[in-house]
């Protein structure tokens, strides 16, 4: 759970602040839960460029912001593979990847 935070100028391969892989072992509703969290300038030199989401993880996102993310790949902001996402009142801007 994250709340009320900010992910600035991180880097990583896959998700430049943020990488979540597979359901959670402790049967929890969601594997990650952002409310009012700003992704800013973090990179992947893979993909996701600030978050990075695969093999059926499930993540909740409300009043959260992403801005001038990067990823070398795939998803300047968010790259998601085989995962549930759901995103309310979510801004982007500026994000860039060689894909989405």
């Amino acid at each position: 759970m994250s709340l009320n935070t900010s992910f600035t100028g991180n880097t990583g391969l896959s998700g430049g602040a943020i990488y979540v892989s597979g359901p959670s072992e402790e049967a929890a509703e969601v594997d990650l839960f952002a409310r009012n969290v700003t992704f800013n300038n973090n990179a992947s030199t893979g993909s996701g460029g600030a978050l990075y989401l695969a093999g059926g993880s499930r993540a909740y996102f409300t009043k959260t912001k992403f801005a001038g993310n990067n990823a070398v790949a795939n998803g300047g902001a968010v790259y998601n593979t085989a995962s549930f996402l759901e995103m309310n009142i979510v801004e982007f801007s500026k994000n860039t990847a060689k894909v989405g």
